[in-house]
């Protein structure tokens, strides 16, 4: 038999055999391990104005540059002769996450380095070490001769965006325009910037309520605010100036409040003094007995809702009407005294859900809504007294710098559950020895909205007896 012979062939490699699956699974895990790609958008612009002129850019990839001589500072290098005294590391120029206004999440800073503290910032000396905070158009001079110019795009970008969103209407447009950079305040429905009364230039509050991801129904009560503050003439609620309403959106036009609000100033002063709270408690209870003789009630009273006219601090001013609801008043109640008291008992019902959730921030709810909500029911009888429970709650914020029933707004029921079920601890006010105080307080935040204190009595109550001598 003949022998057969196999020939063996063998296959020549330049290296090991490729592992396709493990390397496939590598490059996935370092793709998924990487840190996340920063922006390179421009967010800050840098202008040079020497020989020749250099712009440069700082983004979330490259947040700071150096100014100076050394060849180190790269895009930031000066080169310039003996003439001009520029240090080897002048300053550093440095942006950092820092919301400001709406759309603007970053904030340039300039931090002086030089040996000398010739680092100026719209001619204002730095000082060495310190850091200055920019704003768009700032001009920084270095030494004697080289400025830098700053552009902050991302303020730009962002003002363009909110002149869009925020324009006025043309029944409005040559009355008013909006300073969409300032932005005084955010609401639950409604957002207000700062604006400019082109006839008088004098700034003014400009409320805008959007339509946008809220019931048509919802829209048109909350709207209903410039029909009911149009109607207030006192001087202690905020003027009403003008309005316009569309489909889609409607501004309201009031006068501007530049002190701020009580709440600001409760947790700047944590506690008010007897005699200085006197004169403003006075204020808003009279501004709430002017809304209860015309018949309305407010619904939401609270520190964050009365606001002082300017800086002094002296006058304030009722806001936000948004939940401002008109009760009727029966003939009876028009021809006498007596009537005050029955006034005040006459009841509103809440028909729906959406008056249901609008009676109020939690921590200032009365204790007859309180209960009823926790019982589970969607309908709630109440009366105008509701603004004097909430009208208390307010006096023990302001003169012990805390709330009587605390907790979070996110923990809406645990505060319900104290409203009802504790009583307010008078304590505070006991150590500052202001027993009048108690007596006023808990008069108006009687569990019985019939013996709860109405504006009138509140009005004359000896907690106002200092005002009278």
């Amino acid at each position: 038999m003949p022998l057969m012979y196999c020939e063996a062939i063998v296959l020549k490699t330049t290296g090991p055999a490729k592992n396709y699956f493990t390397q496939e699974y590598i490059e996935h895990k370092r793709l998924v391990n990487a840190p996340p790609q920063k922006s390179t958008v421009p967010i800050a612009t840098f202008r040079i104005e020497c020989v020749p002129v250099k712009t440069f850019t700082l983004s979330e990839a490259k947040t700071s540059v150096c100014i100076g001589t050394l060849s180190g500072c790269n895009e930031g290098r000066l080169f310039v002769d003996e003439s001009h005294i520029i240090s080897p590391l002048h300053c550093q120029l440095v942006i950092k996450r820092h919301p400001r206004v709406e759309g603007c999440n970053h904030t340039a800073f300039v931090r002086d380095l030089s040996f000398n503290s010739s680092t100026f910032v719209n001619g204002r000396r730095i000082g060495f070490g310190n850091s200055m905070e920019l704003h768009s158009q700032d001009l920084i001079r270095i030494g004697e001769h080289i400025k830098i110019r700053y552009s902050d795009n991302e303020y730009h970008d962002a003002r363009e965006r909110l002149s869009r969103r925020f324009r006025m209407p043309p029944s409005l447009y040559n009355l008013y325009e909006v300073r969409s950079e300032e932005y005084l305040g955010k609401g639950a429905h409604g957002i207000v910037m700062k604006g400019l009364n082109l006839t008088t230039n004098d700034s003014v509050a400009c409320k805008f309520i959007f339509q946008e991801n809220m019931s048509q129904e919802l829209y048109n009560r909350i709207c209903e605010e410039a029909t009911m503050i149009s109607k207030f003439q006192h001087s202690n609620i905020i003027k009403f100036l003008n309005s316009s309403k569309d489909p889609e959106h409607t501004i309201i036009i009031l006068e501007h409040m530049k002190g701020g609000s009580l709440l600001a100033f409760i947790n700047r002063e944590r506690e008010i003094k007897f005699d200085i709270w006197t004169g403003l408690a006075y204020q808003i209870c009279d501004a709430i007995q002017y809304m209860h003789d015309n018949g309305y009630m407010h619904r939401d009273i609270k520190a964050s809702n009365i606001m002082f006219t300017d800086k002094t601090c002296k006058e304030v001013k009722l806001i936000d009407f948004g939940l401002t609801k008109a009760f009727i008043k029966t003939e009876q109640s028009k021809k006498t005294e007596q009537s005050k008291k029955i006034e005040q008992s006459k009841i509103e019902q809440l028909e729906d859900s959406i008056e249901h959730t609008a009676t109020g921030t939690p921590a200032y709810m009365p204790y007859e809504i309180a209960k009823e909500l926790m019982n589970g029911k969607r309908h709630c009888h109440y009366t105008c007294a509701v603004d004097m429970w909430s009208f208390g709650i307010v006096n023990y914020h302001a003169l012990t710098g805390n709330l009587p029933f605390l907790g979070e707004d996110s923990q809406e029921e645990l505060i319900l559950h104290k409203i009802v079920s504790d009583e307010i601890d008078y304590t505070p006010l006991l150590e500052l020895n202001l027993q009048c105080g108690v007596e006023f307080i808990s008069g108006l935040c009687c569990k019985d909205p019939e013996s709860r204190l109405t504006a009138h009595q509140a009005m004359n109550h000896v907690f106002f007896q200092g005002l009278r001598r």
